[in-house]
């Protein structure tokens, strides 16, 4: 064990930054989520209104694929922001665990040597011996805590699929699509 000793307000603050940053990721999560329902939206409203004015279809087509290739790129940035924070959450919690077991308590009774519990510690013992944990991405969580990922990794899927799609159309109709863009940009 160390010899130094560390205070409890000091490791009261360690606890606070990792639920702000939980606190943080999850408030980025409903952004994120609502940023690409929006994105949904539009992409539903472009096509539908390309659907109904033919002459502007392939131009609609070719809309789409740029706004669903964004997407794609935004979802694959979501996933991404989600690791870091849970990174930042890990390695806050083992600066609390080593810290834990250094802490000074401040005791009324001269004879007693108030020692750390070590919560954090004997928490993350018990959930290893219920094999409640796992390892992806050199990330060391919960086995729920993939349900996390799961929206984002659905958008990029839906986005993909309707990149791919607008491709398609765009690519079997390279006169259609021609015209269409001239029309859309007021070319003769």
């Amino acid at each position: 064990m160390s010899k130094e000793k560390y205070s409890i307000e000091e490791l009261l603050l360690m606890v606070n930054s990792a639920e702000k940053v939980t606190d943080r990721r999850l408030g980025n999560n409903k952004t994120n989520y609502s940023i690409c329902i929006a994105i949904l939206i539009a992409i539903t409203i472009i096509w539908k209104w390309s659907l109904t004015n033919g002459d502007y279809f392939f131009g609609g087509s070719i809309m789409v694929l740029i706004i669903s290739f964004i997407a794609i790129i935004f979802s694959t940035l979501w996933i991404n922001q989600i690791t870091d924070f849970k990174l930042l959450n890990g390695a806050k919690f083992d600066v609390i665990n080593e810290m834990s077991k250094s802490l000074v308590f401040v005791s009324q009774d001269k004879d007693v040597n108030i020692v750390s519990y070590s919560p954090y510690q004997k928490e993350w013992k018990k959930l290893e011996e219920l094999k409640a944990l796992q390892t992806k991405n050199n990330i060391v969580t919960l086995k729920s805590t993939n349900v996390e990922y799961f929206l984002p990794k659905a958008l990029r899927v839906i986005f993909a699929i309707i990149f791919l799609v607008s491709l398609l159309i765009i690519i079997l109709n390279p006169i259609d699509t021609w015209e269409s863009i001239k029309t859309f940009i007021h070319i003769n």
